[in-house]
């Protein structure tokens, strides 16, 4: 294999890779929302207690709701912003 045909292996490989990352970012971005609120529809509906780590709440707060202030209790605000509270629940977020 040559030089340039080396570089542009290399390059491909360095391209998939930023692809690939990509990917899973947003693929992670989008599959965990869905996974913690649709967990917690599913168990609720059961009168069943789930709460998200706080930490996982905080970071899809950030994502879906950059606008929002940061909260005291990120889950909390987390199913209000979503419509999932008693208060906002019906509320169209989207």
């Amino acid at each position: 294999m040559t030089t340039e045909s080396m570089d542009g292996v290399a390059l491909a490989a360095d391209t998939l890779s930023e692809v690939t990352q990509d990917v899973a970012e947003s693929f992670a971005a989008m599959g965990i929302p869905e996974l913690i609120l649709h967990a917690f529809d599913i168990v609720s509906a059961h009168q069943v207690s789930f709460r998200a780590d706080d930490a996982i709440a905080r970071a899809v707060l950030e994502r879906i709701f950059p606008q929002a202030e940061p909260a005291a209790d990120p889950w909390d605000e987390l199913i209000r912003l979503s419509g999932r509270a008693p208060e906002t629940h019906g509320t169209h977020w989207r």
